[in-house]
């Protein structure tokens, strides 16, 4: 019988080792989801103003 206690003491820290693990996984994905959102952000950004320019270059060729 204690055996058996003891087994379900041990099985019940490593479940909640588990949901702890699961937990910090879980905000560090949101993080690393977050980051890779503001990274698109900045590159959507850039081709915008990538084409803006492109747009003047091909203006001031067309002026010249």
């Amino acid at each position: 019988m204690p055996a058996q206690l003891l087994t379900h003491a041990w099985q019940a820290v490593q479940r909640r080792k588990a949901l702890r693990f699961h937990a910090t996984l879980d905000r560090l994905v949101r993080k690393l989801s977050d980051g890779a959102q503001s990274i698109g952000d900045v590159v959507a950004l850039i081709t915008g103003i990538a084409g803006q320019t492109n747009l003047l270059a091909l203006n001031a060729t067309i002026e010249a």
